[in-house]
């Protein structure tokens, strides 16, 4: 369930008002203390556990919505920051990764690759005559290309295999672990 927002102002309000009433109650039990009946240490006592009880209220009632609130706007803060990464990393066309986040991987699997001593692969495609098509049937039709493209390219491609696009009508991808001739077959 959701919380409702509480501004800072409010919930210093509400902390002030039960301090207020826990003080007027604490006043008004030592103001009904019979002095020959009762002892000071008793009246202590009585205030001690009001005391607790109020601090458990002010826990109920201010600290636990305050803490749901909070927990929920850090679960949305995450799966915000987890969106907008995939969107910074991705080509608003196509859905495959953008040419900075592509030449990032390649850059890792390039570095490991040397580490290692293991083959690296890269293709690099390019549509012949995309200018043709988009002059022809116009620009939807040409973007349509583009993206039943990347999927062709992406569903032939392994778990582990990176496909970006590289520009325009271009896409690379990258094959770790892949021998020369592994990439032309």
């Amino acid at each position: 369930r959701s919380v409702p927002s509480t501004p800072l102002g409010g919930v210093l309000l509400r902390v002030g008002t039960v301090v207020s009433v826990v003080e007027s109650l604490i006043m008004l039990g030592l103001s009904f203390i019979d002095p020959e009946g009762h002892r000071w240490q008793d009246a202590f006592l009585d205030a001690s556990v009001l005391t607790v009880v109020v601090a458990l209220v002010v826990h109920r009632w201010i600290i636990h919505p305050l803490d749901t609130q909070l927990a929920h706007s850090l679960a949305q803060l995450n799966e915000s920051k987890l969106v907008a990464e995939r969107l910074a990393q991705t080509d608003p066309l196509t859905g495959v990764l953008n040419r900075r986040a592509f030449f990032d991987h390649f850059e890792r699997e390039w570095m490991k690759a040397e580490r290692t001593q293991a083959p690296l692969a890269l293709l690099i495609l390019d549509v012949d005559y995309f200018k043709r098509l988009n002059d022809t049937h116009g620009h939807l039709a040409g973007d349509n290309v583009l993206r039943k493209l990347a999927q062709v390219m992406h569903s032939a491609c392994r778990a582990y295999d990176e496909v970006g696009r590289y520009g325009g009508e271009e896409f690379c991808i990258l094959l770790a672990d892949t021998s020369l001739s592994n990439a032309v077959a």
